[in-house]
C-alpha cells in the first residue's frame, strides 16, 4: 500500500510537471523563461582571469593605482601551467612595465620595465584593492548570447571592452567562452 502511494505521489508531480511546462504557447499566457536576476560584479582572480586574458583595455586618463597619467593599456595574458599570468601596461608618458599578476586583490610584480614611474620600476610590487570585472547579465535569458561590455576596475578607474556573453542555467556567466563568474537566476514569465 506505501509503495503504490509512493507510485501515485511520483506520477501526479510527473503530471504536475509536464501540464506546467506546456502551459502558454496556446494563448494561455506567456511562456515562463530563465532569467538572470543580477548584474556580474566580481573581484578578478585564478578563476576568472581568463576573462581577460588576449585582451586590451584602454585607460583613457592613465591607471592611478599604477602611476601612470595619459592613455594607458592594460594587458593580460594566459598562464602557463604553474604559473602566474602575464601582464602589460603601457603609456606614451610613462614607457612600458610588464610581469605577472598574483590575487588577493590584483598584485602587478614589475619583471621589465622602461618606465621613469618609480611604481613601475623593476622588482616594485604594486597591489590594487578594487579590482574587479563588471558585466550588465541581470534581466538576460539564460542560453542567449548577447553583446555587452566587460568593465575592468582598478582602485576606481574603469575600461570597458565589447564581448559576448552568455548565462548559462546553473547562474555561471561566460564570457567570449571564457569563465567569468556567477550570477542568481531565476524563472520568470516571458513576454
Amino acid at each position: 500500500m506505501i509503495n503504490t502511494f509512493k507510485g501515485l505521489t511520483a506520477a501526479a508531480v510527473t503530471v504536475v510537471v509536464i501540464l506546467t511546462s506546456g502551459c502558454g504557447g496556446g494563448g494561455g499566457g506567456p511562456e515562463p523563461v530563465l532569467t538572470a536576476t543580477t548584474n556580474v560584479n566580481q573581484a578578478v582572480t585564478a578563476n576568472n582571469i581568463s576573462a581577460i586574458t588576449d585582451k586590451t583595455f584602454t585607460f583613457s586618463g592613465g591607471i592611478p593605482a599604477l602611476g601612470t597619467t595619459g592613455t594607458t593599456t592594460l594587458s593580460v595574458t594566459p598562464a602557463g601551467t604553474g604559473t602566474l599570468p602575464k601582464f602589460s601596461v603601457s603609456s606614451a608618458t610613462d614607457g612600458v612595465a610588464s610581469g605577472t599578476v598574483a590575487f588577493g586583490s590584483c598584485i602587478f610584480r614589475i619583471d621589465t620595465s622602461t618606465s621613469k614611474n618609480p611604481k613601475l620600476a623593476v622588482g616594485q610590487t604594486v597591489e590594487v584593492t578594487d579590482c574587479t570585472l563588471q558585466a550588465p547579465t541581470a534581466s538576460k535569458p539564460v542560453g542567449a548570447a548577447f553583446g555587452s561590455d566587460l568593465t575592468l576596475t582598478l582602485n576606481g578607474t574603469s575600461s570597458k571592452i565589447p564581448v559576448t556573453i552568455v548565462v548559462n542555467a546553473d547562474g555561471s556567466v561566460t564570457v567570449d567562452g571564457k569563465g567569468l563568474g556567477t550570477v542568481t537566476v531565476t524563472l520568470v514569465t516571458g513576454t
